[in-house]
């Protein structure tokens, strides 16, 4: 319904407007009270028709412009560069912007003169807003280009969520340093792989405000140990399909019980590397005591789904993490639409909200157990 609104105000807006071959000024008008203007406003989030309501009158702009503002998009190197133009002219409205984002891509052609000023438009922004708090820079350069850091120099906001999709360097450990108001920090860089992947080296004292991680694994080895972290989502090992899966399993489980360390305590965990033949999912529960939820995305081949469909799963797992189990809020395995039905159930009747939907295999010797664990008769592998 709100949509619909929106769409009507905006082609009235944009038909009265277009009427005449000349733009009037904005001309006086009786004022409406300020709630009511505020829940027309409400039912609008069209930049553009943000842009044609700031017409009607002198009161509507008045109230617009700081919605407009306020949260800003950019999803063009146009655009922009359409915005910088509008700050420089005014400087007082970069001032509004509490949240900005922009998202680019260049391949080698376009790493020109053009590019250069680009990313100029954007340190000139964001060195203008300084009343920013959450930030959002995506620039998927192919190769990937190091030394873009340089656009946050000479910056003053004081950020409390920043997400980087960027090739890492230096700089960024510089810019990091000086914000310790971040409490959730996205870093997800152009290199995936570890081998190449820079570790950002942070003083001890540097994001003492961090409560949530996302990115590669090699960076939560680096960045959430002795930070109050309670929410730690890590991608990918390797997206380059060199690793074996008990490499993958060595990095994450070494991973697990570093971010251990996290003063948060650690709440949840997301681990998007499908789980191996090696029990991530045991790791994560012994190792981590105050854990409430857990999402691990998973092959939809193997046979591991078959271990959660039997009921005795519980009982080996129960026995393997005492009491951990019984913790858990809500236990995500994704990917996988052949969970048993009777799973459910058992894990109803456990206290938890689970979505079950894949598994990969486990490693037979990690489940030596004197509990009877067998298969479902009427489960084959060749269902998997």
């Amino acid at each position: 319904m709100g949509l619909g609104r929106e769409r009507y105000l905006g082609a009235k807006l944009t038909s009265s407007s277009s009427s005449s071959l000349t733009p009037s000024p904005i001309m006086p008008c009786p004022s409406l009270p300020t709630e009511c203007s505020l829940q027309i406003f409400s039912c609008v989030s069209s930049p553009a028709t943000f842009s044609a309501l700031a017409q009607v009158s002198r009161q509507f702009r008045e109230l617009v412009i700081p919605l407009l503002y306020r949260n800003v998009c950019l999803f063009t190197e146009d655009a922009v560069r359409r915005y910088s133009r509008s700050i420089k002219n005014d400087p007082r409205l970069a001032l509004l912007v509490k949240s900005f984002s922009i998202i680019s891509s260049a391949t080698p052609q376009d790493v020109s003169s053009d590019r250069h000023a680009f990313l100029h438009d954007i340190h000139h922004a964001l060195k203008c807003m300084s009343s920013l708090t959450d930030l959002s820079i995506c620039l998927v350069e192919k190769p990937p280009y190091q030394q873009r850091h340089w656009i946050f120099e000479g910056t003053t906001f004081q950020l409390r969520h920043l997400e980087l999709q960027m090739d890492y360097d230096s700089g960024l450990i510089d810019f990091l340093t000086h914000q310790p108001s971040i409490e959730s920090l996205t870093l997800l860089g152009a290199v995936p792989n570890h081998l190449a992947s820079m570790r950002l080296q942070l003083p001890s004292d540097a994001l003492p405000n961090l409560t949530y991680f996302h990115g590669h694994y090699t960076q939560a080895l680096a960045l959430v140990p002795h930070r109050p972290v309670r929410s730690v989502h890590i991608t990918q090992v390797d997206d380059t399909g060199e690793f074996e899966d008990s490499d993958v399993f060595v990095c994450l489980k070494g991973t697990v019980e570093t971010v251990a360390q996290s003063t948060g305590p650690l709440e949840n965990v997301m681990f998007d590397d499908e789980d191996t033949d090696y029990g991530l999912l045991e790791v994560v529960l012994s190792s981590l005591p105050c854990l409430k939820a857990v999402t691990l995305f998973v092959s939809p081949h193997g046979q591991s789904w078959l271990r959660y469909a039997s009921p005795h799963w519980f009982t080996f797992i129960r026995k393997k993490t005492p009491g951990q189990l019984a913790k858990l809020q809500r236990l995500d395995i994704t990917r996988d639409g052949y969970a048993h039905p009777l799973f459910r159930s058992q894990v109803m009747a456990n206290g938890l909200n689970p979505v079950f939907v894949p598994r990969a295999a486990f490693h037979e010797a990690l489940y030596a157990s004197p509990l009877p664990f067998e298969y479902p008769a009427h489960l084959s592998a060749t269902q998997c």
